[in-house]
């Protein structure tokens, strides 16, 4: 475990390290065979937590998820879009673990997921980037889909999740920077759209600065930024809060490196930045009709707390009735037959209590999960999520033209996109500034009464800038 754990190994090996790491099972079983009872309680608790999240997660994990649509963006990159239940809750920064049957039937893999919760109840999208075996095939399992334009495709999910902090902890912050590398833009573009949704429906105490800086291998990435409709999604946002991203193209020298006889003009430079954002795309709208299960590890702590509590329960229960049953009779009657020394082998114990953690999670938490997705679906509103979904997707045509439309408004332009070189201090001195002061102005606030502190800080303040200043 330890040697899949070094980082190339982990990176190049991952499927290795992966599997290797699932060997915890069998020390565990091990573990308790060896221990027995007494001390399989001390712990106890990790690992009957342990066993009711793997449960949780193998309920949703059955589910089969539809696929509303795929868009194949000329970078490589291709969005998913996936359908869920109304009740399955998410916030901007959330991540799914996402597996394709098609593909292979044992991998699973984290994506983070590239919409906010404003943007739809009934479906959320990610952004997959072709980088290892898995990505590649999945690329030529959805590429095969969409030039065919088979509908309904033939691309189904099963997905465990959204998983992630429990509250918008960005929020809270007065300046955000976020800084990103290639498909890493991913979780910023949900929260970037998820900013724009909340100043459109006028909520307070917003962040009222966002600096973006964002580095890519080639221009062609760039397109990424134009899944953020800040125009149509919120109109007057440049008056709401102050937005500036900063973009680097690290391996071409201008626009036009990659271009053979191409002559540099502005005209042509602008036209780089309107190329068609949408190679080709396929709508499902079938999909609908297989959301994400409700069923989730994470998100509604009240339908959690009853698993935990049940299946503690079932534990209880099914921990005394071995006790009652089995072995008590056997130690009676060893007395009986004056064996003295006829008490039940500790590894058996052991296993009397693996068997009762798993039949009480299995059995009482399987109740009241089932309880839990029968609600659930009754309360979806199957032919309310049909329709919605059929108007989002109504909105993509395959040749890209409603796409380009709805990015009139782009947040990348010649004017901040970078080529040739990577984020460096010196250029983003004024972000750096403008934080350290809001920094600054914050520890001011918190420490207040103590006035050598104060102008300690100052002093500490002044410096700094000059520091940056002189760097420039």
């Amino acid at each position: 475990m330890w040697i899949t754990s070094i980082g190339w190994v982990r990176k190049k090996y991952f499927e290795t390290f992966y599997w290797t790491h699932h060997l915890y099972i069998v020390f565990a079983l091990f573990m308790t065979f060896h221990i027995g009872e007494v001390l399989f309680n001390v712990t106890f608790c990790g690992l009957f937590l342990f066993v009711l999240d793997r449960f949780l997660r193998f309920c949703q994990s059955r589910n089969s998820v539809g696929v509303l649509s795929t868009k194949l963006l000329p970078c490589g990159t291709f969005e998913l879009t996936l359908a869920k239940s109304r009740g399955v809750k998410y916030h901007a920064l959330s991540y799914i673990y996402l597996n394709i049957p098609e593909v292979s039937k044992l991998q699973w893999h984290p994506f983070s997921v590239a919409s906010s919760p404003y943007d739809g109840d009934s479906w959320l999208k990610i952004l997959i980037k072709p980088y290892g075996g898995w990505t590649l095939q999945l690329q030529d399992l959805v590429s095969a889909v969409v030039k065919l334009g088979r509908c309904p495709s033939n691309i189904n999910a099963a997905i465990e999740g959204p998983y992630g902090h429990e509250s918008n902890f960005f929020l809270q912050y007065e300046m955000l920077v976020l800084v990103a590398g290639g498909i890493g833009i991913s979780p910023f573009v949900a929260l970037l759209r998820d900013l724009l949704q909340r100043y459109q429906r006028g909520q307070p105490n917003l962040p009222s600065t966002v600096y973006l800086i964002w580095a890519v291998q080639k221009s062609e990435e760039l397109q990424l930024l134009g899944l953020i409709p800040a125009s149509t999604i919120c109109p007057d946002y440049k008056l709401k809060f102050n937005l500036e991203v900063h973009a680097f193209v690290t391996r071409e020298t201008s626009p036009f490196s990659l271009e053979r006889g191409s002559e540099t003009s502005d005209l042509h430079q602008h036209d780089r930045f309107k190329m068609p954002r949408i190679l080709a795309s396929l709508i499902d709208a079938e999909a609908s009709k297989h959301p994400m299960s409700i069923v989730a590890g994470a998100g509604n702590n009240m339908w959690i707390t009853a698993c935990f509590l049940a299946s503690l329960l079932g534990y209880i229960i099914v921990y005394l009735l071995i006790n009652l049953f089995i072995v008590q009779p056997f130690e009676q009657g060893s007395v009986k037959d004056g064996n003295s020394s006829g008490s039940i082998p500790r590894w058996i114990t052991g296993l009397f209590s693996v068997i009762s953690m798993i039949l009480g999670v299995v059995i009482c938490g399987g109740s009241v999960v089932s309880l839990w997705n029968f609600l659930g679906r009754l309360h979806q509103n199957t032919s309310g999520a049909v329709e919605e979904n059929v108007h989002l997707l109504s909105t993509s045509d395959n040749d890209g033209t409603a796409f380009t439309d709805e990015c009139a408004d782009r947040l990348l332009d010649p004017s901040n996109t970078y080529f040739g070189h990577r984020p460096n201090l010196r250029g983003m001195r004024e972000v750096f500034l403008n934080y350290l002061r809001l920094f600054i102005s914050f520890i001011l606030h918190r420490f207040r009464s103590d006035k050598s502190l104060r102008h300690r800080l100052l002093l500490l303040h002044t410096m700094l800038c000059y520091i940056l200043l002189r760097l420039h």
